[in-house]
């Protein structure tokens, strides 16, 4: 049997958060997870989507209108950790492990860039120096529990010894950030929903609205001013985006970057998990057939997110064509859906 401090720390992290196309994202949910009204708050979040429309030598070609690590999220306390305390880190083994063990254990999670050359179970260890970030959530015998993507790419928990963490410490970006969930009350706002749901099926320029989608007391600028100067297409017109990008990588030898349809699938999950919410909490009636419909569209999603994972071995013409394909149908399967959802909600809550 768990011992009740397992239990506790069980429920402080999140290890299966709904996105997590993006670690900056991802650790968010997994931080967050454990607060009262985390239901709630996921019905309300990662609606909008957009993409940038020069989708050359890109990557991150699309993302979320969402809070992130950086900021922007309501539930989420964030505290930037000082330069020079995090540099001592990597010279001084104990005060690194004294420090971040109280942190831990006062159940706040710290995210930080290592050197995956020094960690084993990451693609890196041994082969090439690559910063990447991490959340560390626990203290364990001789080390420290983390979250990222290990080397079959899977999110899930790994352990650092203090050994491997001095030396992955050594590298240039020494960002750190403390996470702690925000207890506020959370209220999840069906006026708010019905907005951003309009601004995605519409693909309206959500920049014009950054209120709706950030919490502004707390809004990065210095994370998204350089994404969000660029020219921008917003909610399904991202599609068109996206078959661009397969255009693009079907005439060239460029990287391909399988995650937007990753996050193309991930967003439909999200999708289904709120027309589900809609219907449990009476917003829409359980005998409309929305949830059936969009379940649909769910998995075509999933059959293109395959897809992907194909052509980024084969880079077969054939299969580049089926994806690109695909996003129109699924374009236009999800367009009818959620204008009706639309319709619906508006002609009930919208005067």
């Amino acid at each position: 049997m768990r011992n009740r401090k397992e239990v506790e720390d069980m429920e402080f992290i999140n290890e299966s958060p709904m996105i997590r196309t993006y670690l900056y994202t991802a650790y968010v949910e997994s931080v967050i997870g454990s607060h009262k009204n985390y239901r709630d708050w996921l019905a309300n979040n990662y609606i909008q989507v957009y993409a940038t429309k020069n989708v050359e030598n890109q990557l991150c070609v699309m993302d979320y209108m969402a809070g992130s690590v950086f900021g922007g999220c309501e539930l989420l306390n964030i505290q930037h950790y000082d330069y020079d305390t995090r540099r001592k880190f990597a010279e001084n083994k104990e005060l690194m492990q004294k420090e971040l063990t109280r942190l831990l254990d006062d159940k706040t999670a710290v995210y930080l860039y290592l050197d995956e050359f020094y960690i084993s179970n990451r693609t890196s260890y041994q082969k090439e120096h690559f910063v990447h970030d991490a959340l560390l959530v626990r203290t364990c015998e001789g080390g420290f529990e983390y979250i990222g993507y290990d080397s079959l790419g899977n999110y899930a928990k790994s352990v650092i010894s203090c050994d491997e963490m001095c030396q992955a410490l050594h590298n240039d970006n020494l960002c750190t950030i403390l996470l702690r969930v925000n207890p506020k009350e959370y209220h999840f706002n069906i006026l708010k929903f019905i907005q951003m749901l309009d601004e995605y099926v519409h693909s309206y320029d959500s920049r014009e609205h950054l209120e709706l989608y950030f919490d502004m007391k707390t809004y990065s600028k210095v994370f998204l001013s350089g994404r969000f100067v660029k020219e921008l297409v917003f909610g399904l017109n991202t599609y068109d985006t996206i078959c661009r990008l397969f255009e693009y990588y079907n005439q060239t030898e460029c990287f391909i970057d399988w995650r937007v349809l990753h996050l193309i699938h991930e967003h439909k999950v999200s999708m289904l998990y709120k027309i589900q919410y809609l219907e449990d909490e009476g917003y829409i009636s359980k005998d409309s057939e929305f949830y059936e419909s969009y379940q649909e569209v769910l998995e075509l999603g999933k059959k293109l997110e395959n897809m992907g994972l194909k052509y980024v071995v084969s880079k077969r013409e054939k299969t580049n064509q089926k994806i690109r394909e695909g996003l129109l149908e699924l374009k236009e399967k999800e367009t009818k859906v959620l204008s009706e959802v639309l319709e619906v909600l508006q002609a009930k809550y919208v005067e």
